[in-house]
């Protein structure tokens, strides 16, 4: 659990910068975080901004599985949402670009995480992806160096990353 929970938390104190979702991704999500670095070769995506297009993450969250986003005082949006632009689950989602990440909680033994924001905003992440014949992921956590995988029942995968 520690060395998760210290992984995960090398996102503490960094900023969103990015958020892509919406048709074409189902409930799925990624958020960049962290500092901007400039693709070799840029995407040609036109649905990306030019900054998705030019940069990638320092730190980011590939996420998959279940997830909901709640202020302070309501639930904002989460992965049940129409994901059609101009709808709940992108307006929602926007709220997160310039937020600063100030804690992240990991909750064992399924990995599920609570993302907080300066906003007061948090992101829940639910590890439910258990289905032994899919095998499909719950969230990819990206470092500099390595990326890490949380799969089918929650089992960890690592992968080095190539920038």
């Amino acid at each position: 659990m520690d060395e998760i929970q210290n992984i995960l938390c090398q996102m503490v104190e960094k900023k969103c910068w990015s958020v892509v979702a919406g048709k074409g991704t189902g409930s799925a999500v990624a958020i960049d975080i962290g500092g901007k670095i400039q693709r070799k070769k840029p995407l040609t995506n036109p649905y990306l901004t030019e900054e998705q297009r030019q940069y990638q993450c320092e730190y980011g969250l590939l996420i998959d599985c279940s997830w909901r986003l709640d202020s302070s005082i309501a639930v904002i949006c989460s992965s049940k949402d129409s994901n059609e632009e101009g709808g709940v689950m992108l307006s929602g989602l926007k709220e997160l670009i310039n937020q600063r990440i100030v804690s992240v909680e990991v909750f064992m033994p399924a990995i599920d995480l609570q993302l907080h924001f300066d906003n007061e905003m948090t992101l829940k992440v639910f590890c439910d992806e258990t289905n032994d014949v899919d095998m499909a992921d719950n969230f990819t956590f990206i470092t500099p160096k390595m990326n890490y995988t949380v799969g089918t029942k929650s089992q960890v995968a690592l992968e080095a990353r190539h920038l």
